[in-house]
């Protein structure tokens, strides 16, 4: 009877054991998380109007918080869905033009720039997650012009990219992603501004 309980265990541990690294893959990637990034960024801004033709650009860094929450849609399909918040605004540089005798210039950075966005993901190995991304973003701007004054005003748009994400542990995870924004041109006095901006971020999320 002892000899037949030892071997009843001992079958029940290797179960155990074959099953956990699968249960331990499948959780990866999957729940709420949250998460920081930081990187750095290409930030373009194209004029129309009174200054048509005129453009400006700054290489920035950026920084941001983001929360989501991953479904898994079959063994190896990850849809995750969240939002994010950058806590730094973005800065365009500066563009002039002649008025008169004078030289006028401009300025103008976002703020307040959020985004909700959706990433299906494939997990090609057990701490591996590869996927894209497609948010719609908004954000307000302020612009200056020594001539004009200073205004703010608001745009909108969409943003792509591609991202690897690895699981350091079951609540650690470290990930990689490029994104390029295109927002809504808007008006500011005579003038509009169309910003561009494509970023390098490097994040660290803690899933729950």
């Amino acid at each position: 009877m002892k000899q037949f309980h030892r071997l009843h265990l001992a079958s029940l541990s290797l179960m155990i054991f074959s099953v956990s690294p699968a249960i331990a893959g499948d959780a990866n990637f999957t729940g709420f998380t949250l998460g920081a990034t930081a990187g750095l960024a290409h930030n373009e801004i194209s004029y129309s109007g009174y200054i048509d033709g005129k453009s400006s650009s700054k290489n920035d860094w950026v920084a941001g918080l983001n929360a989501a929450y991953g479904f898994a849609l079959g063994e190896s399909v990850v849809l995750s869905a969240g939002a994010s918040y950058a806590i730094n605004d973005t800065k365009f540089g500066q563009v002039t033009y002649p008025d008169g005798a004078q030289t006028v210039s401009v300025n103008g950075k976002l703020k307040d720039h959020w985004t909700v966005f959706v990433a299906p993901g494939y997990r090609f190995a057990p701490q591996w997650l590869g996927y894209a991304k497609v948010a719609y973003h908004e954000a307000k701007s302020d612009f200056t012009d020594t001539l004009m004054g200073s205004g703010t005003t608001k745009h909108h748009g969409v943003g792509y990219g591609v991202g690897a994400a690895y699981a350091v542990s079951r609540n650690i995870e470290v990930s990689a992603e490029a994104q390029q924004v295109r927002l809504s041109s808007a008006s500011f006095a005579l003038s509009s501004g169309k910003p561009t901006v494509t970023e390098f971020n490097l994040g660290v999320n803690y899933r729950f």
